[in-house]
């Protein structure tokens, strides 16, 4: 099972700001994700890009 990282600005520039994401959640001006493990964290920003083949997620911050 492949689940998804998120980065904050660029893709693999740093660690990974989440891991093992499984949901995604927008507002106009925050990203909220939820882990395999039920944990939350919501970030300022919108999303820049998902990459479904190397499950990598980006968020520009605001």
């Amino acid at each position: 099972m492949c689940l998804a990282k998120v980065y904050l600005g660029e893709p693999n520039q740093g660690d990974p700001v989440a891991e093992s994401v499984t949901a995604l959640d927008t507002t106009a001006n925050e990203v909220t994700v939820r882990t395999l493990f039920g944990d939350t964290k919501t970030f300022a920003g919108t999303v820049k890009s998902i990459d479904f083949t190397d499950s990598i997620i980006t968020i520009e911050t605001a």
